[in-house]
């Protein structure tokens, strides 16, 4: 809960500076292919970071606007002005850190390799 929270206010954040005022619309954009953060059910983008967005834009007063798209393509999306912000289960690495500010972690997950004995 306590990572929410921070996710919360760092987006709530980046809103603040972000989203026009006269617009009432913020533009998330993601690629809808990692579950259980976005996925396609039926005609509409769902998951963990549509509800935690529409929540920050609920707040805003704006209404949420998913994206999707390619995931190679979204820093650039964002460079563009075409959306607003990314959600899409983005790691935090030195190249993209270059290009774009990164919220704090709201989750954290160790990979690795397994085989047989």
């Amino acid at each position: 809960m306590k990572k929410i929270f921070l996710l919360l206010t760092a987006l709530a954040a980046l809103f603040s500076f972000s989203c026009s005022k006269k617009n009432d619309v913020v533009k998330m954009g993601t690629n809808a292919a990692f579950p259980p953060f976005e996925w396609i059910e039926g005609s509409e983008v769902v998951g963990f970071d549509i509800v935690v967005s529409n929540l920050i834009a609920r707040d805003y007063g704006k209404q949420l606007k998913v994206v999707d798209m390619n995931f190679d393509g979204l820093i650039a999306a964002l460079q563009s002005g075409s959306i607003d912000f990314i959600a899409a289960g983005m790691t935090a690495t030195d190249e993209r850190r270059k290009n774009v500010d990164f919220s704090q972690a709201y989750y954290s997950t160790n990979q690795v390799i397994i085989v047989r004995k």
